[in-house]
This record gives structure tokens, C-alpha cells and sequence, in this order.
């Protein structure tokens, strides 16, 4: 089940926001592997743009194999079982995933041999680390799923490091999907891999982002509901202090960042 979600959220994803209406200066004809050493030596010189654009091409790339994987278990199950699942609008959304899948395999033809599950930590990190806020929304997000064994321990220090400094400083860039981030990583739950590093449980902070993102959803909408009720189930664990402390931060933090920001679209923390 827990594969069948991730599938279903790629195809919702590509469907909706992000990856479709990304800006890019590498064509999608031209093959990610050809270019990428030259734009990550640009990134490591402290290239913003350089470090955007392999950020972008390789969370695309693995975007395209989630998607592939996701329609490969689709034509393993019988008729009656697939027709089940893809029924109105997911039939739509795996027709539109399917789609960007393939206007984007020739740019990531090959690129497996570059952008892993693992690698893209590292990229997510130097363009986070360069100011650029989608990067570091995905790299606390942590959606990327590596194995315990394949962690490298030295880096896990590194990226638990890397996104405290990134908690604490790009919440002030006035991005939704960074605050919807912060609400995933703060999150209780099982952690494998760098998600166990980069992320950890803290009920207080999650009540905090809560509360901010709630400021910005639009106040009838579906959003909204969602968002009073994993408010009230979070209050109930804390005490009145800490709720307190939790309002005042997030009016104060949306009256100095967000306020001007327009509402947030389609809720997700990263197009992964």
C-alpha cells in the first residue's frame, strides 16, 4: 500500500503543479547525464542558477521513474483491479502522468548512473544552501526514500546540520511549500534512511506550521477543515502554553512574511 500511495501522489503531483509548469534552460531533448557534470561543477562554484536547474532536472528524472514504476505495478494487476483504482479523475491524472513521462525521457535517458535516491540529497542541499527555497523545501520533505544500508553516516551528520540551519532560516522566505515542509518533517512517524537525520518528531513545531499554513489556505476551503482538525489533534497533546506560544508565533511570522505572499495552491511540500 504504502508504494501504491507514493504512485498515486506522483501522478496527483504532476497532474496538478510543479514539474509540468517548471522553467528550465536544459532542453528536454537533451540528455540530463551529457550536461550534468558541467552544471554541477557551476553549482559547486556557488552558481544559484547552475544549482537550480540540476536540482529541478534531477528531482524530474526521478519524478519520470516513480511514475514508470508506479504504471509498471498498474499493468501487473488484473482488469477488474487497475479499473478500480484508476477511476475518474485518477484516470485523468495517470493519462497527464504519463504524458510528462514521456516528454521528459529523453532528457533523462541515462541518467540513473548520476541521480539516485541518494545523490539527490547532495543536490537538493547545495542548491538549498545557494538560496533556493524549492530545493530546500524538498530536502526537508526527505520524500526520497534510501535504504539504511546505502546511508552514508558521514553525510547523514552532515544533512541533520544542513537542515536545522535550513528550519531555521528559509521559514523567514515567505514560501508556502517550505512551510508545508516543515509540517512533514516535523512529523510523528517511522523514519528510514536521511530522513532520519534530516527530520524528527516535535509536536510543538508541528502545531506551530500548522497554525501559519492555516493562515494562508483559503478559509472555507477543504484545506481549511483539514487544517483545524490536525490543529485541534495536536493541541490536545500540548499544554496551553505551548498552544499559546504557537499562535503567537504564526500570526507574528505570516503579519512579517507571508501576508503578501499569494494563498497556497495545491498543498505539497515537494514534487518528488
Amino acid at each position: 500500500m504504502r508504494f501504491m500511495k507514493h504512485g498515486l501522489r506522483a501522478l496527483c503531483l504532476v497532474a496538478s503543479i510543479g514539474c509540468a509548469n517548471a522553467q528550465s534552460t536544459i532542453s528536454s531533448k537533451v540528455p540530463l547525464v551529457s550536461v550534468f557534470d558541467e552544471y554541477s561543477a557551476a553549482a559547486n562554484r556557488g552558481d544559484l542558477a547552475g544549482a537550480s536547474e540540476l536540482f529541478e532536472k534531477s528531482r524530474e528524472c526521478l519524478l519520470v521513474r516513480r511514475i514508470d514504476s508506479h504504471m509498471t505495478w498498474l499493468q501487473s494487476l488484473n482488469t477488474t483491479q487497475r479499473n478500480g483504482i484508476l477511476e475518474g479523475e485518477h484516470l485523468e491524472k495517470s493519462k497527464a502522468a504519463q504524458r510528462h513521462a514521456e516528454a521528459s525521457r529523453a532528457m533523462c535517458q541515462g541518467s540513473e548512473s548520476k541521480v539516485t535516491t541518494s545523490t539527490i540529497y547532495d543536490i537538493a542541499l547545495t542548491a538549498a544552501r545557494l538560496g533556493d527555497v524549492p530545493a530546500s523545501a524538498c530536502f526537508m520533505a526527505s520524500f526520497w526514500q534510501v535504504s539504511k544500508s546505502d546511508v552514508d553516516r558521514t553525510k547523514a551528520v552532515q544533512y541533520k546540520g544542513a537542515a536545522e540551519y535550513l528550519a531555521a532560516h528559509m521559514i523567514e522566505k515567505g514560501d508556502w511549500n517550505f512551510v508545508q515542509a516543515m509540517i512533514v518533517a516535523s512529523a510523528p512517524g517511522l523514519r528510514t534512511g536521511y530522513a532520519a537525520y534530516i527530520q524528527s518528531d516535535d509536536t510543538a513545531a508541528q502545531l506551530r506550521y500548522s497554525k501559519l499554513l492555516r493562515l494562508g489556505v483559503a478559509p472555507d476551503s477543504d484545506d481549511a477543515k483539514n487544517l483545524d482538525l490536525s490543529i485541534s489533534i495536536l493541541s490536545d497533546r500540548l499544554q496551553p502554553e505551548e498552544i499559546g506560544k504557537a499562535d503567537e508565533w504564526a500570526h507574528a511570522m505570516f503579519a512579517r512574511y507571508y501576508i503578501s505572499q499569494p494563498r497556497p495552491g495545491v498543498l505539497s511540500a515537494c514534487d518528488a
